[in-house]
């Protein structure tokens, strides 16, 4: 015996999926503006007798100050700490599985590349002193390495563990 289902409306279906959906989030969207636009002036004229105002100055000006081998080293040992975090959860794989790490080595390529992206920035930020042209070296070396340092860190772990690629 074969039961046949009836066949579906289509102006039904559109009207549930897309057109009932899309004026709810248009309300949503909606109050929220006319919110921030009836608490702006009050927040706005908070802000200006803040005291936090003053402390944003002082890290802003505190940054400004940092020369650009500082700032290429603590990009470089950001993206290798993020890195290394990926690479962590490899120590929880039980030992013997296999693993397909297609998300890790995409996030290794991002963190590289905003990473060589940050140094470029840096360097060519002519307002900012040189600073220690060692440290300048390292911190561009660094800037580069994440992409390496996560694909060593998976294999050391894939070894640590005996895990398979695949």
């Amino acid at each position: 015996m074969v039961i046949l289902a009836d066949p579906p409306n289509v102006w039904e279906f559109i009207l549930e999926i897309f057109i009932l959906p899309s004026l709810f989030c248009l309300v949503i969207v909606f109050t929220i503006c006319h919110m921030v636009r009836a608490v702006s002036p009050g927040v706005q004229r908070m802000w200006s007798r803040s005291d936090l105002r003053e402390c944003r100055l002082e890290v802003q000006t505190r940054y400004q100050a940092l020369s650009k081998a500082r700032m290429m080293f603590a990009a470089g040992l950001l993206g290798n700490l993020f890195v290394s975090f990926v690479c962590l959860p490899l120590l929880r794989v039980p030992v013997g599985a296999g693993i397909k790490p297609m998300g890790q080595i995409l996030a290794f390529l991002v963190t590289a590349t905003v990473c060589g992206v940050a140094a470029r920035q840096v360097s060519a930020n002519s307002r900012r002193p040189d600073g220690n042209p060692i440290l300048r070296a390292l911190g561009l070396v660094l800037c580069f390495l994440p992409l390496f340092v996560g694909v060593a860190l998976m294999h050391l772990f894939a070894a640590m563990s005996d895990l398979s690629f695949g």
